[in-house]
């Protein structure tokens, strides 16, 4: 194996990128850049500096349907998902090129996944404030089961935190990541079938303020990121706004840091 640095990571996400985007062209599918990724695209026209992942979105139907259907499009690369992988334990998808490894320091999940992209879901909210928060609690504790059982013992954390992380992993050592990846789906899909005004990436990401106006998404606009351009909401700005508050300030020096901790390779 051939370890790579961090231009080299990107050329390949940028790769799994255009495929991805590729599919969902040719197939009338809706594709979002979202997140730290969105952020760069319109504040750097590329990655934030400091970045190093691509994050996606698609509406819950458009999302499944990519979910049913790439893996049968091409040969390089290959979508992870709960209902697709019996191990994978995150409740959004990764498309990974699958001739390389990442090896991750975060969690503990059977890492044969290569250099990938995140791809979220986008599902319907009720529009009531409290059926929300009800709904979003329900998910945050399937989240915080997770991470309990995700998150590695690590001899430098605070001692007591061990202490808990142990005593988590313990009461919930019978229960599946896999299986609570797919309660989270099952509980952000509840209004799948209803009319509803409210929208967000809720199976992850930052709680209520993902929650925002689904008329967001009616529409989409090219902008440039790196090389090319790709598809983003036309309500970006009311997107970030609500998720990330003044999206255009650089963060402090010290917060300029990726927030992974891996080593990719090519087979």
């Amino acid at each position: 194996m051939q370890e790579i640095n961090l231009s080299e990571l990107r050329k390949i996400q940028i790769d799994i990128l255009n495929v991805v985007t590729e599919f969902c062209d040719n197939h009338g599918i809706k594709y979002f850049l979202c997140g730290g990724t969105l952020i760069g695209a319109v504040r750097h026209q590329g990655y934030i500096p400091w970045d190093d992942d691509i994050d996606i979105a698609l509406l819950r139907n458009d999302y499944e349907y990519f979910i049913n259907n790439f893996n049968r499009y091409n040969t390089l690369y290959k979508v992870y998902e709960p209902n697709n992988t019996d191990w994978y334990p995150y409740p959004f998808a990764k498309v990974s090129y699958e001739n390389s490894i990442i090896d991750e320091d975060t969690d503990n999940m059977p890492y044969n996944i290569g250099i990938n992209i995140d791809v979220f879901p986008i599902d319907n909210l009720p529009d009531s404030k409290n059926k929300q928060k009800k709904l979003l609690e329900k998910i945050l504790l399937q989240r915080n089961i997770l991470m309990l059982k995700l998150i590695k013992i690590n001899k430098e954390r605070v001692f007591y935190k061990n202490i808990i992380l142990y005593l988590g992993k313990f009461i919930f050592k019978y229960k599946k990541t896999n299986t609570i990846a797919k309660n989270i789906t099952e509980l952000a899909t509840t209004y799948i079938n209803y009319e509803t005004n409210k929208a967000g990436v809720i199976v992850w990401g930052y709680g209520e303020s993902e929650i925002v106006d689904k008329s967001i998404f009616n529409e989409t606009i090219k902008m440039k990121f790196e090389d090319k351009e790709y598809s983003v909401p036309r309500g970006y700005h009311q997107w970030l706004t609500s998720i990330y508050g003044n999206y255009m300030d650089l963060p402090p020096v010290e917060k300029q840091v990726t927030h992974h901790v891996f080593r990719a390779y090519i087979k």
